[in-house]
């Protein structure tokens, strides 16, 4: 005879029972765990998502230098960040524009990043 007690229902965070399994999908939920796909590499971005995305305020790093110093120097400005992790598309661009991507932001981008943060650095009190 086992003694361990029986397994309670899941509960949320806030204390109230769940279910185990989801054993239904509702079709507000189902865009939310299987977004449309784009032939298999990614998902689908509309153009107005894609603006959204690529503006100042948006998540996408996209633009000439400037725009890419800018939103870099933002994020460090409102959240303090202090690292950046690039990605560049290997396959959906040709070649030389990959590595030139990758130039312009070695010898752009970095630099002027760094050289507005050292500024502010020297101009802040000890």
């Amino acid at each position: 005879m086992n003694s361990s007690p029986s397994p309670s229902p899941a509960t949320s965070t806030s204390g109230t029972p769940t279910s185990r399994r989801c054993t239904t999908s509702t079709p507000t939920t189902t865009g939310t765990y299987h977004p449309k796909t784009n032939g298999g590499r990614g998902f689908y971005v509309d153009r107005n998502a894609m603006t959204s995305l690529a503006a100042r305020r948006g998540a996408l790093m996209a633009g000439g230098p400037a725009q890419v110093a800018e939103k870099i120097l933002d994020l460090h400005a409102e959240l303090g960040v202090d690292r950046f992790l690039g990605q560049v598309d290997l396959g959906g661009m040709p070649q030389q524009m990959v590595r030139d991507s990758i130039q312009r932001f070695g010898d752009i981008v970095a630099p002027a990043v760094h050289h507005v943060l050292t500024r502010e650095q020297e101009h802040q009190p000890a």
